[in-house]
């Protein structure tokens, strides 16, 4: 009997000692699978989708790449497929965290090691491959690089959540802000790409057919050129030295399957303004916030990078210009005259210098950004402020400074490195 009972305690210990992977998976992704993610991401993914899931789910930490990481781990394992990506060196396979017995803290785990052993660099680069114009659908991701300074690159990651029927997307994204702060994701609905430097092979020789309209590789898709990829498709590359400037109004057109009417198109990109602005207000708040705790030190590096916004700016501006040449173009074909007189007041209003108190005021209530950090300011002073490159994305200035708001009390601007 007491033989029996040392056999069987070794037996235990042994069990309980064994490599255990992530989970195991039963069966090979195929284009059914494909279209199931699809689906996942378009019906059951919002931007507290890991913050529903509760603990451990609800404490992870992550930005705009890592979102996209997360998700695609998440679906692969509750549906016993495989995950690899970074030349298959993470995958689920991994028996890293097999001391974890608790199977949604391991997964919770692994995807916090996965995302933070890779980045959007190597989404764009080694984990996804291009797709036509045509074939993108919810779960691919938009992904762009630009220079802001020279040897000094900006990168990130959208989540396409949806193609809506005027040819916009519906995206979802994080920062490095959110994700700092342990903030969900963020939606955003009617979105068209603003910034025509995003434009796939706007860069670098050295990026060259990396960046752009991507979807997930499969593990066995790994290493593989796009050749040897069934869906894989390079037009996109080829379509952005065609159109240039406008290839992402090509990209709408393309997608649009019902023509919206005058007044939805500069109502929806007025309000995308609006939106983007917002957006900055948050960020500038928590740039302002990390000054307070640091008594306004320098920025490293690192939180440079995470609190700056050169590229938000240009996207911001490129807005402005894509609502002004929209509105003039409504104006030369005559169809202005039959808009509502609002919009038509609002949107004069941004780009006329000699706007009455009248239309400033409805400019305001329109939309209030400026409110959340009581400034002086609307959308058409900061468009000025920003023609005239009075705007500062460096996040050591000022609140005035970063909004580009000159009084007598105006501090000088930083004279901390720009990165």
């Amino acid at each position: 009997m007491k033989t029996i009972l040392i056999i069987t305690s070794l037996l235990l210990f042994l069990s309980c000692n064994a490599k255990a992977s992530v989970w195991t998976a039963t069966r090979n992704w195929t284009p059914a699978d494909e279209q199931a993610y699809s689906n996942f991401i378009a019906t059951q993914v919002e931007p507290n989708f890991f913050k529903d899931l509760n603990l451990p789910f609800s404490k992870l930490k992550l930005d705009c790449a890592d979102a996209a990481y997360a998700l695609r781990i998440y679906f692969s394992k509750i549906n016993g497929l495989p995950f690899a990506v970074g030349e298959r060196a993470i995958n689920n396979a991994t028996t890293k965290f097999d001391y974890i017995a608790d199977e949604n803290r391991r997964l919770s785990e692994f995807i916090a090691w996965a995302v933070d052993n890779s980045g959007t660099e190597n989404l764009s680069s080694a984990d996804s491959f291009p797709v036509a114009i045509m074939a993108i659908q919810p779960g691919d991701m938009f992904l762009y690089k630009i220079e802001t300074a020279p040897g000094t690159f900006t990168r990130h990651t959208y989540l396409i959540k949806n193609i809506n029927s005027n040819g916009t997307f519906d995206v979802m994204y994080s920062t490095q802000a959110r994700r700092d702060a342990g903030m969900p994701m963020n939606r955003l609905k009617q979105y068209s790409f603003p910034n025509p430097k995003w434009a796939p092979n706007h860069t670098s020789q050295d990026d060259i057919n990396q960046w752009g309209f991507k979807r997930f590789r499969t593990p066995d898709q790994i290493r593989k050129s796009f050749t040897q990829i069934p869906n894989a498709n390079l037009e996109q590359y080829n379509l952005a030295l065609q159109y240039g400037d406008q290839f992402f109004d090509y990209v709408k057109n393309a997608r649009t399957t019902v023509k919206e009417s005058p007044t939805e198109a500069l109502n929806r990109m007025y309000d995308f303004v609006c939106h983007e602005l917002t957006d900055r207000a948050e960020i500038v708040a928590m740039a302002i916030d990390v000054r307070a705790k640091t008594n306004n030190a320098c920025m490293d590096p690192a939180t440079y990078d995470t609190y700056s916004t050169p590229s938000r700016d240009g996207g911001i501006l490129g807005s402005y210009n894509k609502l002004f040449s929209q509105a003039e173009k409504y104006k030369q074909t005559g169809e202005w005259q039959n808009m509502e007189e609002s919009l038509k007041l609002k949107v004069d209003g941004i780009f006329n210098p000699s706007r009455t108190a009248n239309v400033t005021k409805v400019i305001q209530s329109s939309c209030g950004f400026q409110k959340s950090q009581g400034l002086d300011t609307d959308m058409a002073r900061f468009y000025e402020a920003l023609l005239r490159g009075q705007v500062s994305n460096h996040p050591n200035d000022s609140l005035l400074n970063r909004w580009g708001i000159i009084t007598s009390s105006t501090a000088a601007t930083t004279t901390c490195p720009r990165y």
